[in-house]
Formats: structure tokens, C-alpha cells, sequence
């Protein structure tokens, strides 16, 4: 890597943490307005890199000036709203290279407040999965229902000998899933 790494605050605010990953890419992180926030993800980071984590070991972490000319991954607030935002993103997310949403939140706020939020959009995600696949099931029985229904009254048309039957169904399937059937003399 030939990089040495570095806890140099560069000129006014605002900072941004960079790291230089094994392979050679490199991660910047920012905007930071406050230079303790910047140390402490520094600091966090290369903890980290000292570590045996297979992606984060041997990262360079340096704290730099902010580009706005150069791509960064934004700072995440640590509540569950914010975590859900980005958990699946693959660049930012939770299976994001180092450093992930994870090591993110934990350099940022800590492990006890990024352990909190985490747990709380897991929670929610969760619960938000289990609402999906309700809403699934109900629409596949009415679909199931429907399809019981247009059969029922194709049959009975066919056996009255309606001109075209399948016009017919159409228009009465219409009133039934507009919930007007009383409107058109039906009950």
C-alpha cells in the first residue's frame, strides 16, 4: 500500500475521513463539520484496520479536506428510519466493502446508539416483510375469488344463451369490483 496512515486535520471545516481499501480503491466520507467527529471515525476506522476483519485490515484512514468535486458517503444519523434508507444499498448498506452502513454507525455514534438503531430497523423491517407477504396472500385469494366468481357468471350466461358471453362478464365484473352491483339492480 505504501501509504501511511495518517490523523492530520487538513485546514477549516468541513473534514471527511478517507479509506484506502487493500485493493487500492478508496471510500471518502463526508461532509464532517466537526473535527472530534472526524477523530473519532479516524480513530474507529483504524482500530478496525489494525484488526482481522478480511475487508477492513490493512485499510489506510486518513482525515482530509472535503471535495465536493469527489463522490462521499453521507453520515448516517443513528435512528431506524435512516438505517432502513440504506441497509440494503450496495454500496453504503450492511454488505457494503468496509466500511459498511455497520462501521459507519458505530464510528459515528458508537457501538451502544448504533447497536440500538440497527436493532430497531431490523425490528422494522421485519415487521415490514411480514406486512408485504400479508398483502400478498390477500391479493392471491382475490385474485382466487374473482376467478371463482368470473366462472360462476360465464357459466351462467352461457347457459341463458347471452350474446357474448364474454362482454357480458366483463361489464358485470366491473360493477362487482367497483362495488356498484346494488346501483345496477343486483343484489
Amino acid at each position: 500500500m505504501g501509504k501511511s496512515i495518517v490523523n492530520a486535520l487538513k485546514g477549516p471545516p468541513p473534514y471527511a475521513v478517507a479509506v484506502e481499501r487493500r485493493d487500492g480503491s478508496e471510500v471518502r466520507i463526508g461532509p464532517i463539520e466537526f473535527a472530534h467527529v472526524a477523530e473519532q471515525m479516524s480513530h474507529w476506522f483504524k482500530i478496525d484496520a489494525r484488526g482481522s476483519r478480511e475487508g477492513a485490515r490493512g485499510c489506510a484512514v486518513t482525515i482530509v479536506a472535503y471535495d465536493e468535486n469527489r463522490v462521499h458517503l453521507p453520515l448516517v444519523p443513528a435512528n431506524a428510519d435512516s438505517v432502513l434508507g440504506v441497509i440494503e444499498d450496495a454500496v453504503q448498506g450492511s454488505d457494503a466493502p468496509f466500511p459498511s452502513l455497520w462501521d459507519r454507525l458505530c464510528a459515528q455514534h458508537g457501538h451502544a446508539d448504533a447497536q440500538k438503531a440497527w436493532d430497531t430497523a431490523l425490528m422494522l423491517m421485519d415487521g415490514a416483510q411480514a406486512e408485504e407477504e400479508a398483502e400478498e396472500r390477500d391479493r392471491k385469494r382475490r385474485e382466487a375469488r374473482e376467478g371463482v366468481l368470473r366462472a360462476g357468471v360465464l357459466k351462467v350466461l352461457v347457459k341463458h344463451d347471452a350474446q357474448l358471453p364474454e362482454d357480458a362478464l366483463e361489464g358485470i365484473m366491473a360493477l362487482v369490483n367497483s362495488g356498484r352491483m346494488e346501483s345496477a339492480g343486483a343484489s
